[in-house]
């Protein structure tokens, strides 16, 4: 049995993502987060980065305490493609508040 070394949220989350190419050229894409942990995250969608690739996306958390929102930068490398998305492991992520509401 595989161990992990941080707990694996199943979600389905739409997100918004974009990276560069080896050559600079930006690319946007959006797709739907399958699972994160403090370590990593799973995306599909129909147009995914290459391996290696840097990636940069949001998440929009909604409290269930009125009033509070959160936002969650992160910034991943793809370090997998498979059937159905990429696995990226987490570089780096900033964890904030945000007082305007998100639908």
């Amino acid at each position: 049995m595989q161990r992990r070394r941080h707990e694996r949220c199943d979600c389905e989350v739409p997100l918004y993502f974009s990276w560069k190419d080896p050559e600079g050229a930006s690319h946007q894409a959006s797709g739907t987060v399958r699972n994160i942990s403090a370590g990593g995250v799973f995306i599909s969608g129909d147009y995914l980065p290459p391996v290696r690739s840097r990636i940069r996306f949001t998440l929009y958390f909604r409290s269930l305490l009125a009033g509070l929102h959160l936002v969650m930068r992160r910034t991943a490398e793809v370090i997998r493609m498979q059937k159905g998305g990429v696995a990226a492991v987490i570089k780096a992520y900033a964890l904030c508040r945000d007082n305007e509401i998100i639908e």
